[in-house]
């Protein structure tokens, strides 16, 4: 729901039109007659209706936002499960606890040790901004290369065709929705509420 404030004639949220009304409502209560005061209560009534709702609208709206602000611009989903992806000016970074979950698989501290030396240590992180452990892009083509299931040929295709040339097309283009989710150069992950 959008809030006029002139132009584009919607008497629910046009707050000009409220104010003329709440103007001649207020004008027709001071100066009016006995009973035709009363008239000027159905039309204030209707004006504080209109705000209470377009106030309870905006903060549906608020709430939305803040709940899924964490998934915002970096979900993607694959057969029902949702990924998380990160990304910076050269990597895109895939969030491995999603990984195993789209697997069906749950590996033990050890064993995600054993898969980090694997892939290799600049291919699987666990700090520098990202809120979660992560593959690169290249870390999950070589973990998925290691299992032979067809599960994970779907889940690689996938990535492979859906989700990586999305996320170059962005990077390629710097358009504005790309830098807003990208990590900072900083170390921290930027913030979709912000």
């Amino acid at each position: 729901m959008s809030y006029n404030i002139s132009g584009g004639f919607d008497p629910d949220t046009n707050l000009k039109l409220h104010g003329v009304v709440l103007f001649l409502a207020g004008l027709n209560a001071y100066y009016g007659i006995g009973i035709a005061r009363l008239l000027s209560l159905p039309a204030i009534a209707w004006v504080l209706a209109r705000w209470v709702f377009m106030f309870l609208s905006w903060l549906k709206h608020r709430a939305y936002e803040n709940a899924l602000s964490e998934w915002n611009g970096r979900y993607f989903e694959h057969e029902g499960q949702q990924v998380r992806i990160y990304w910076d000016d050269t990597e895109t970074w895939i969030a491995c606890g999603d990984v195993f979950r789209v697997l069906g698989r749950s590996p033990d501290a050890i064993e995600r040790k054993k898969i980090a030396a694997r892939v290799g240590a600049g291919h699987f992180k666990d700090d520098d901004g990202l809120e979660t452990a992560c593959f690169s892009s290249q870390g999950v083509m070589k973990y998925l290369s290691s299992l032979k299931e067809e599960e994970t040929r779907a889940f690689r295709r996938w990535l492979e065709r859906q989700v990586f040339p999305i996320v170059q097309r962005h990077r390629e283009a710097g358009n504005d929705k790309y830098r807003q989710y990208q990590l900072n150069t900083g170390g921290e992950s930027s913030n979709a509420s912000d």
